[in-house]
C-alpha cells in the first residue's frame, strides 16, 4: 500500500479538530478518489467548487499550509497521532 492509500484510508475529515483543517482533508480524498494527486491549486479549487473555500481559509494559508506538510517518512507517525487525538475527544 502506498503513502496515499495508508493516509486516505487511514484518516477521515472528522478526525481533524479543526474545521478548516477538516474542510481541506476532505477536499484532499476528493481529488485522490478521483484519481487526482492533490496539490495546493487543485485543492483550493476543490474548496471553491464545494463552495467552502471562505471557511477554510485564504489561499496564502493553504499555500502556507502545504509547505509544512509532512514527508512520507514520517507519515505513519502523523495518522497515528491525528487518529489518537480524535480519539481522546
Amino acid at each position: 500500500m502506498c503513502a496515499h492509500e495508508v493516509v486516505a484510508t487511514g484518516l477521515r475529515p472528522e478526525d481533524f479538530y479543526s474545521e478548516r483543517h477538516q474542510l481541506v482533508w476532505g477536499a484532499m480524498l476528493a481529488l485522490y478518489r478521483d484519481g487526482r494527486a492533490p496539490d495546493a491549486v487543485l485543492v483550493d479549487a476543490e474548496l471553491a467548487r464545494r463552495g467552502e473555500k471562505d471557511r477554510a481559509g485564504s489561499p496564502d494559508v493553504l499555500t502556507s499550509a502545504w509547505d509544512q506538510v509532512v514527508t512520507a517518512a514520517n507519515l505513519l507517525y502523523y495518522v497515528r497521532e491525528v487518529r489518537n487525538a480524535a480519539m481522546l475527544r
